[in-house]
């Protein structure tokens, strides 16, 4: 016949996770206890559940910045960002934080070349494929933009 025990669980800062002690035993902790039951095997589920749950939750972020030809440029991290850096957004795996990199630079691309294509439309340019356009001809663009003499829309 087997003789169940009061079992406790507490919380040990100095080694930072969750111990399990007999509730008679001299080395238990006076601190209040996170659990108390009979029986050392629900006690040791309870333990590895709490400490489970204990455990800090790793985040992953995807960030932007604009590169120095004024395209934006997408990173998934693990840590905070620095100061050219803007988390767009965080995500719990990393593989979750790769394909949202990933869709979100390809919609970036998409949209260049939406606008590249408008420009084209605007400008007259008859070709299959959008010419790369130089940082030059992209400020004339926003100045005359700026200006309001040239509406991409319009086209």
């Amino acid at each position: 016949m087997t003789v169940e025990h009061k079992y406790v669980i507490v919380r040990d800062d100095d080694l930072g996770f969750c111990r399990l002690f007999r509730a008679d035993s001299e080395e238990c902790p006076t601190t209040t206890p996170l659990w108390s039951g009979m029986g050392l095997r629900r006690g040791y589920d309870a333990m590895i559940r709490l400490n489970n749950e204990s455990r800090p939750v790793v985040t992953y972020k995807v960030c932007v910045r604009t590169g120095r030809n004024g395209r934006k440029v997408f990173s998934a991290r693990k840590s905070d960002p620095e100061a050219p850096w803007t988390t767009v957004k965080t995500c719990r795996t990393w593989k979750e934080a790769r394909e949202a990199r990933a869709k979100l630079a390809e919609k970036a691309a998409a949209d260049r070349r939406d606008e590249d294509v408008a420009i084209m439309r605007r400008t007259g340019i008859v070709r299959k494929n959008p010419p790369r356009f130089t940082d030059a001809d992209r400020r004339y663009v926003a100045w005359l933009r700026e200006t309001g003499r040239f509406d991409v829309d319009a086209a």
